[in-house]
């Protein structure tokens, strides 16, 4: 009997430790994931090392509008989900024989959670279109502990309990629960929301305009660097760059200009770069912000799409752009079937073919092309 119990304890002291492994795993993996989802939106040439393939690609999942939720990142909540793990971890290191009570509660915790990463791992394939290795991990690590807790309850703690008239840990789930509110409602709070590119009207210090080729423009009259940018409306890159230059031009607005060209890869208006269908739509926001711009509403236009391609929403609400904009409903609708609208895009993407652009964003400046992002040299030389 008394070699029996040995055995058990010692079997029970391996799952504890697997479990242990799991939170710690799950902790270290949610937080890298807080730490990737801040340089995505904030470093210009950030790229995770498990951004692999197109399907395969932590970056991408990132960049999506559901890798937040009620305005918190969801690499957050993952951290203050295995936080939630540890308050009552400790407690079955007492008497193992009579923490049948705190495996219950680790296991319902995890059954929960399971089934929050199974949610999230159908949306990331069937929404996404892609996975993140990491997340894979976290899901992993909640799965492995609600196993392992199963695992302990069934064959050891059930077993050998020898009192079945455990109190509830009343006290430490209050503690948990508040904890898990204080911790959620302190990053809503304080956490600023770096991943909304939030633009702002152009403000009257900051000219704007049309250049002789009717393309819009913005910064300064007479610059010492005039960036040229061919962007896609649903390029995550596209959105990031803009913004990091708007916001640049709103510091410098004598120095730098901005003009806008547009260069959607979707396969229906650019078939020659895009055979296969890809950024679909992107064609159409294209032919509305130019039909914006002549009626010199551009940048309304550009900033109302660029909010709106953030939402987790593919259609094209022409109600709310034409609110957005002043522009009337009909005249959005015929910008989509004009000939001559398509005219206009057409060229804007035949001379970006002619830059060799093939991916976005592009930039050219001097001449030359640049694709993803801006040298940091090219824009200190112009801003000393």
């Amino acid at each position: 009997m008394k070699k029996q119990k040995n055995l058990a304890k010692k079997q029970y002291t391996n799952y504890l430790i697997s479990a242990q492994i799991f939170v710690l795993s799950g902790i270290i993996a949610s937080f890298y994931s807080c730490y990737s989802h801040y340089r995505v939106y904030t470093d210009l040439a950030y790229s995770s090392f498990c951004a692999l393939t197109k399907s395969v690609n932590c970056d991408t999942v990132a960049q999506s509008p559901w890798s937040t939720f009620i305005g918190i990142p969801m690499s957050w909540w993952g951290t203050v989900s295995f936080g939630s793990y540890l308050i009552f971890l400790p407690l079955s290191r007492q008497n193992w024989r009579n923490s049948l009570i705190s495996w219950n509660i680790l296991l319902t915790l995890g059954a929960i959670y399971s089934f929050a990463s199974l949610l999230l791992g159908i949306i990331s394939v069937t929404q996404i279109h892609a996975v993140c290795i990491i997340c894979l991990l976290v899901y992993t690590c909640h799965l492995g502990l609600t196993y392992t807790s199963w695992l302990i309850r069934r064959r050891l703690v059930k077993v050998h309990n020898t009192n079945n008239q455990q109190r509830l840990p009343t006290k430490r789930i209050a503690v948990c629960l508040v904890g898990m509110l204080v911790a959620l409602v302190t990053i809503k709070l304080f956490l600023p929301t770096y991943w909304q590119f939030t633009l702002s009207p152009p403000e009257n210090r900051i000219k704007h305009g049309i250049t002789e080729n009717y393309h819009p423009w913005i910064g300064a009259e007479k610059p010492l660097l005039t960036i040229e940018e061919f962007s896609d409306y649903q390029c995550f890159q596209c959105a990031k760059m803009h913004f990091f230059l708007r916001k640049l031009i709103e510091r410098y607005p004598k120095k730098i200009r901005l003009v806008h060209r547009n260069f959607p890869l979707d396969h229906s208006v650019n078939n020659i770069v895009t055979p296969a269908p890809f950024h679909v739509g992107s064609g159409k926001l294209a032919k509305l912000a130019i039909y914006a711009a002549t009626k010199n509403k551009f940048w309304e236009m550009n900033d109302a799409i660029y909010a709106l391609v953030r939402e987790k929403n593919n259609s094209i609400p022409l109600k709310l752009l034409s609110k957005k904009t002043g522009l009337k409903l009909n005249e959005l609708a015929w910008a989509l079937q004009s000939k001559e609208i398509a005219e206009l895009l057409r060229r804007d993407i035949w001379r970006g073919m002619k830059y060799g652009i093939i991916g976005t964003p592009g930039f050219v400046i001097e001449g030359k092309l640049y694709t993803g992002n801006i040298p940091a040299t090219i824009l200190k030389q112009a801003l000393e």
